[in-house]
């Protein structure tokens, strides 16, 4: 972990407290992990078994182009043999791999596959005003990246309840479990049906008060869903917290199939354009990666070299002071926007 991480100290023998709360959590960890697998992975095959045939589709996959949706939608497909229906979100700023890699992938697998967003003109306004009104101290990527999460959870939940569709996948990693983190990152049903749909009525009755800017009828209208619709709410399902998840099988696996061209896989390509420039805007202001706990992480559990990590960060360091980090990207995306000032 850098020196310049929030809340970070040493112990005389130089390691921070990030790893020592890991090394504990990860002993408690390996005493229960196989019987944890074991467990998990009955209950997800159950939940498919009860859940399959009810419907045109068996349930509704977010697929944002990236490794670990397109590996969680071969496993659907093609290992467990459901119906599935991919989805994803448009922020209107999707990286240009990212689309070639759904494409090819949907193509490949034989998958159907929708488009949904609220409109372009409503994420401008949205990136606009939390871009540019930026908590002092705290990462543009977490403050605006779960705002983007919750869009695309909501509209998935829209979508499935309209379809009858049981159950959305999420690809989600292990080490993306947000702020449960250390306290119960193995939870298969998250997020919690009852509590999601408490924030998708906040959403249906209140949008502009979360999002905190001004909204279009038709904006407005995206955001609300009928009470018929509501008797259908799907669960939110985390397979991987119940599957095997290792980052170097899972890109053979889609490399070898042929979902994804070698190169096309790794995240800095795949990640929208908003993205590389909160990345950007973050390092500037923070200086260190406000994904620094997440490879960290992935570090220590076996899943990344240390020193192919090590390597990307000074690279991403340079470019970074340097003002040539994904440049054509970041200038196309603030006079998209119509930024002025940013760092």
């Amino acid at each position: 972990m850098p020196e310049t991480f929030p809340d970070i100290e040493y112990n005389q023998d130089n390691v921070c407290n990030y790893c020592l709360k890991w090394q504990k959590y990860f002993d408690r960890k390996n005493k229960s992990i196989k019987n944890d697998r074991i467990r998990l992975k009955s209950q997800f095959e159950k939940f498919i078994a009860n859940n399959r045939g009810k419907g045109e589709y068996d349930c509704l996959l977010c697929l944002s182009g990236g490794k670990d949706s397109t590996y969680l939608l071969y496993v659907l497909k093609e290992k467990y043999n459901l119906k599935v229906l991919a989805y994803t979100c448009d922020t209107a700023f999707m990286s240009p791999v990212a689309k070639r890699n759904i494409q090819k992938t949907i193509d490949r697998l034989n998958v159907e596959h929708v488009w949904q967003n609220p409109g372009i003109d409503f994420y401008k306004k949205l990136y606009s005003y939390w871009l540019q009104r930026r908590p002092s101290g705290r990462s543009m990527v977490r403050t605006l990246c779960p705002k983007c999460i919750i869009i695309t959870l909501y509209t998935a939940a829209k979508l499935a309840m309209e379809k009858r569709i049981p159950f959305i996948a999420l690809g989600l990693s292990p080490v993306q479990t947000g702020f449960l983190k250390y306290k119960n990152p193995n939870l298969l049903f998250f997020p919690p049906r009852g509590l999601f749909f408490l924030l998708m009525l906040a959403l249906k009755w209140f949008p502009e008060k979360y999002f905190k800017i001004p909204l279009e009828e038709s904006e407005k209208e995206f955001f609300n869903f009928t009470w018929n619709q509501a008797k259908n709410m799907p669960r939110f399902v985390r397979p991987f917290s119940a599957l095997e998840y290792n980052i170097k099988k899972h890109n053979e696996t889609i490399l070898g199939k042929g979902l994804i061209s070698p190169g096309d896989e790794h995240p800095l390509h795949t990640n929208c354009l908003i993205n590389l420039l909160m990345l950007n805007c973050d390092f500037k202001r923070l200086r260190y990666s406000p994904y620094a706990w997440e490879y960290s992480r992935s570090y220590r559990e076996g899943q990344l070299d240390l020193e192919e990590w090590a390597c990307l960060e000074e690279r991403l360091e340079k470019e970074i002071d340097a003002g040539i980090f994904e440049k054509k990207f970041i200038d196309s995306v603030v006079k998209k926007l119509g930024l002025t000032h940013l760092f």
